[in-house]
Order: structure tokens, then sequence, then C-alpha cells
């Protein structure tokens, strides 16, 4: 009788029974192959692309994919099985797959993924909505004005990110921050502005996008202006990105598709004639990310990014909404536009996406540009003025960061150092007494203005957002919770945290008073924070 011997054809194979008197020879080596090439060829990728945390998860991507392809044709064509353990095999990976749902991106670009059958956070919050009653609009206008402690604008009355009015307690052991309320909220990555008792957001709730206002004590619904607008990004995921800007009781706020509007703050109701589409006004193209760009309101005019054609930075009447001015034609990105005080001169700063340039109030004439771009031309960090003639620069994507020193009759920058030990994806630093705090893909870094010398690296709190009180930094973290970190050169210390969010959080958080606004893709809440 003619018989195969296992033995007589190598020890990598294995003999198993497909079917009754039946056995086939199932050949498991050339998997563990494909896995040990596939896997090496990770590790390698992974250190190759340490400068950037996103090119290294790109990396994986790919080589993740590859392997899997190889590992099918092995499957299917070279694992010696029949086909109708193929097929169930097959079978098998695809019900596993289907019971899987992609919800959206870390930061770093992983994919986050749920069971199918979890509601969405859209389909959570278009429930609560749908179960509350709409705000009963307030009947007449009142004037409003900000005063000390309001955040009227995106990361404070100057843009740095920096709380003044408040000397937060050191102890959350003793004295632990308290919710004060916690409810749904459409989706987008849109902070707070705040005035007095009221805060205002962006949100985007089913095919609707909405500016809407808050009490901040009772957390109710105080209105909601509507436009028939809806953004949606795989990566970037639903919604509007900038933040309201509050200005002389109007609120100016741009949606995620360039809609520009000015709403009357205590009742949210239009002022301008008709809202104005910010890129059909400048030849301008949307970002792959959105506009995201918070407006900036001073003397008069409201000042975008729209990078088009005809202006890459532009002005609006701040009273008609009509268009005043518009200037050249560099590319946005993703940074708000900021105003400083250069050398004794307003300056508009705008971080586009080939660069930093500096701009007249007046007229929007180009003063300066200073190259700084990297692969996916994304700057999303505001610059810092951290003296009269030099402004600190960062961005992610393996770039790094820079002090530039303006000065001469051009005022032409130059780069007093650069260096990539700080990487600002989408993170905005702080600065305090000649020493600037970030994120660097995800881990809290201290540098040395001075030099660019990295003082420590220390604290894993993701792609999220920083304020400066006092000497302490509020670090609201990607995942959700909240730490009490020291600012100081000496050595990374976290005094405490807390659990305010329990999901991916990108939204920058707000202290008004004491009190902690934060919010993210799917919900909001209000915290108590203790004071000294």
């Amino acid at each position: 009788m003619n018989q195969s011997n296992p033995a007589q054809d190598g020890p990598v194979d294995s003999v198993i029974e497909s079917e009754p008197g039946c056995r086939v020879r199932f050949r498991w080596w050339p998997a563990a192959v494909i896995l040990v090439l596939g896997g090496g060829a990770m590790l390698v990728a992974w250190f190759v692309m340490g400068l950037d945390r996103t090119y290294q998860v790109f990396s994986l991507w790919v080589l993740v994919l590859a392997t899997v392809f190889a590992l099918l044709l092995w499957w299917l064509f070279a694992s010696g099985l029949g086909w109708r353990a193929k097929g169930l095999g097959v079978l098998a990976v695809v019900v596993g797959l289907g019971t899987l749902r992609l919800e959206d991106y870390e930061g770093d670009m992983l994919p986050v993924v749920r069971l199918r059958w979890q509601p969405t956070r859209e389909q959570q919050a278009l429930d609560y909505f749908a179960s509350v009653p709409d705000p009963v609009t307030p009947p007449e206008t009142r004037s409003l004005e900000a005063a000390d402690g309001d955040w009227p604008q995106f990361r404070g009355p100057r843009r740095d990110g920096e709380v003044t009015s408040v000397s937060l307690s050191r102890d959350w052991k003793s004295q632990s921050p308290r919710e004060l309320w916690r409810h749904p909220v459409g989706q987008g990555w849109s902070s707070f502005a705040v005035v007095g008792d009221l805060a205002f957001t962006q949100e985007q709730r089913g095919r609707v996008e909405v500016v809407s206002c808050w009490n901040i004590t009772t957390g109710d619904p105080v209105w909601a202006h509507r436009d028939d607008d809806r953004f949606s990004e795989a990566m970037g995921g639903l919604g509007p990105r900038a933040t309201p800007t509050f200005d002389k009781s109007r609120i100016y706020a741009l949606g995620a598709a360039g809609r520009l509007n000015c709403l009357d703050a205590a009742t949210g109701k239009p002022v301008w004639a008709k809202s104005q589409d910010v890129l059909e006004a400048t030849s301008g193209v949307n970002l792959d990310w959105a506009m995201s760009g918070s407006p900036l309101v001073v003397d008069g005019r409201v000042i975008v990014i729209p990078g088009g054609a005809k202006g890459g930075v532009a002005a609006f009447d701040a009273e008609t909404g009509e268009l005043s001015w518009a200037s050249g034609s560099r590319p946005a990105s993703y940074a708000a536009p900021r105003v400083v005080e250069i050398n004794g001169q307003p300056t508009l700063l705008c971080f586009g996406g080939d660069g930093l340039t500096a701009y007249q109030l007046e007229d929007g004439a180009e003063l300066w540009h200073q190259p700084w771009t990297n692969g996916p031309q994304v700057n999303a960090a505001l610059p810092i003025l951290v003296d009269p003639d030099r402004v600190f620069i960062s961005s992610g994507y393996g770039q790094g960061s820079a002090l530039l020193k303006i000065g001469g009759e051009s005022q032409q920058p130059s780069i007093a150092w650069q260096n990539r030990l700080l990487k600002c994806k989408f993170n905005d630093p702080v600065v305090r007494d000649g020493f600037v705090y970030g994120l660097d893909e995800g881990i809290l870094v201290c540098l040395e203005l001075e030099t660019g010398k990295r003082k420590w690296k220390r604290g894993r709190y993701g792609y999220g957002q920083l304020l400066l009180v006092g000497d302490l930094i509020v670090v609201q973290a990607e995942k959700g919770h909240v730490a009490l970190v020291e600012a100081t050169p000496e050595k990374f210390r976290e005094l405490g945290k807390f659990t305010a969010l329990t999901s991916k959080t990108w939204n920058h958080p707000v202290l008004a008073g004491n009190r902690l606004l934060v919010r993210n893709a799917g919900e909001m809440a209000c915290f108590e924070l203790p004071v000294e």
C-alpha cells in the first residue's frame, strides 16, 4: 500500500484530517515566515520613523495591511487545506470584522473601533436633543460686555492660553474638583467663549451645524442658531472646528465649510443681513480637515484665514459683514489668526501652510514671511510672542520648534534656534518665565526658550490641550482626564488628576473664574476647581 509518510516530508508540515478517511498536509511554515518578515519590517519602520508618531502609525498601516494580505494568499493557496476549511476560515474572519465599527481616529491616527451595535456619539446626541425641548429664545437683546475672568475668544483674551484671574489650589486630594453638571453635546472640536454666565460653542447635530449658547451655572441651553451645513471627514470626524468669538454683545462664528455668522450674543438672532461664505469671497478651497482658525475681531474687522487665490488672509466689516480687504494668496492651515505687538507695532500673525506671515492690520499688506512647513502643510499651533522681538513657533509631522528674532529695518525674522525636541501637532503650548511647555507627540515637554534646550519630558497625555494658571498647568488629556502639573523647569511634578470626560478629547478647555468647562465630540461638563 502506497501511503505518505509525514516524517519523510520534513518537520514543517502537519497532517490533519480534513474529511473522514482523508488526510491532508497543513503547511503552517509560510505563515510563520510571513509573520516574522512582517513583524521585522514593522519594527524597522517604527524606529526609522521615530521622529514622528503619525508617520510611525502610517507605516504600520501599510505593513499590517500587506502582512494580512500575504496571510490571506497563504490561507487560500498555500495552506494545504481543503476549500471547505478555507471558506469557513474566511467566513469566520468576515463575520468577526462585521461586528466591529470604525468609530474615529486618535491624534496619532490610530483607529478606534467599537462594537457595531453600540450607538454612535452622533446618535446619542441626536437622541438627547430630541428628548429635550428647544430653548426659548430670549425675547429681547441686552448689552453684554466681557469682564476680567471672562474668556471671550479662542485660548482666552490674548489667545495665549493663560488664566490670570484665579489662583488654584495645588491640593486636589483634600479638595477635589466638583462636578456641577454634564450632558451630551453635538459633535465638533470647538472650544468655548465665556462671558458672564453664558458659554458659546459650535456643534454638529445631524444635518445641521449649530452655534449654541449655554448657561454655565446650570448647564441649561439658552439659544441655538442653525445652518443647513454638514462637514464630515473620516479622520477628523464630523462638525465645526473653530471657536466662536465674542465682541461687543455679538458672537462671530466660522463654520467648518467657511460660513461666517454674526449673531446677537443674548438671543442668537442674526445681526448681518446674511452670513458670509469666506471661501467664495476669496476664491478659497476648504482644507482637508475643514476651516479651523477661529475668527479674530479687531479694529472693527473680523479676520479669517481662507487661504484663497484672491486672499490668503481676509477681513470682513464687523458691522455689515462685507469684505474689507483680502491679501496675498498663501495657503491656509489650521491655526487661528493672532494680533501681537512686535517692536512696538501691532502685527497680524497668520500661521499658514507654508509658514508664518506678518501683515499690517489696516490693509493686510504683507510685512514679512518666515518659511516653515511639513509634508501635509499642517501648522496648527498658534505662534507665541515671548519678547517684543521674539516669536516661538512649533508644528508636528517631524518639523519641531524654532525661536524667531524679528529686527532690523525690514523686520525680517532670523532663526535663533531650531530643533525637533517639541513638535506641537495641533496642541498649543504655553510660556512662563522663559520656558515653554507643550505636548511633544503626546508627552509633556519643558524647553528653555533662550537656548532650545530640553529640561524634561514626562507625562503621557496624548494629543490634549493646556492652560497656564499662575505657576500651574491644567492639562486636558486626549483620553478625557484632567491633570494639574507644576510649571517649573526643575522637574516634572503632577499634583493631581481626575476623570472629566470618557472619550477622545481634542477640544481646548476653558477656565472662567474657577469653573472649568470641558467638552469633546460627545459630551460637555463643568467643574468647580478648588482655589487657594
